[in-house]
């Protein structure tokens, strides 16, 4: 999280606010476009944790968090061979609620069934740290919705960050080249009041 303010990802007084609402547990929804560093800033709130008992819950392993109390990593399987059953992340969060987690962190939310056990996870005093791919805050309500779930709701559950990112093409006169450059960067924070 300190590296993300050093490079202007996030400012000082939002490093903190996202930091304080994780440690009370209030749950957080990284919302933002594929690649705008929704996971990394995700991976970084929750490396601050060091007093905190989490559950990791991830379908590839993308968060690392070495030296805290994971009460246990979960990843999901898909069974390709018979007799052997897939496990899905919402099964997941339904076994970290019984594993004395504090906080579940789940590397990406997708379906209407993830959502939900989230959401039950929540109300029952757990907190969430996880990611959902939308362009921005209105477009999350709309595909939460075609999820068939009351987005409205879901999203008052939640504190949502909006992340983002813009690309420039740049030259840089010491080689000589054109470089794209991608800045990420933290465009809002819904409902942190």
């Amino acid at each position: 999280l300190p590296d993300m303010v050093r490079n202007g990802m996030i400012s000082v007084r939002d490093a903190a606010l996202l930091w304080l609402l994780a440690e009370h547990k209030v749950p957080l929804l990284f919302i933002g476009p594929m690649g705008s560093g929704k996971t990394s800033l995700q991976n970084a709130v929750a490396y601050m944790l060091v007093t905190r008992s989490m559950a990791l819950i991830m379908d590839v392993v993308e968060l690392f968090l070495p030296h805290h109390h994971v009460v246990k990593p979960m990843f999901e399987r898909i069974a390709y061979a018979h007799g052997i059953r897939s496990i899905d992340k919402a099964e997941l969060i339904k076994q970290a609620l019984r594993s004395g987690a504090d906080i579940i962190v789940l590397n990406e939310a997708r379906s209407r069934e993830e959502f939900r056990a989230l959401a039950e996870a929540i109300t029952l005093g757990h907190g969430a740290l996880t990611t959902f791919h939308a362009e921005d805050y209105e477009a999350a309500k709309v595909r939460l919705a075609t999820l068939g779930l009351e987005a409205e709701g879901l999203l008052k559950l939640s504190v949502a960050v909006e992340v983002n990112m813009t690309r420039e093409v740049r030259y840089n006169s010491g080689t000589g080249v054109y470089e794209v450059v991608t800045r990420r960067f933290v465009r809002r924070i819904n409902n942190a009041s």
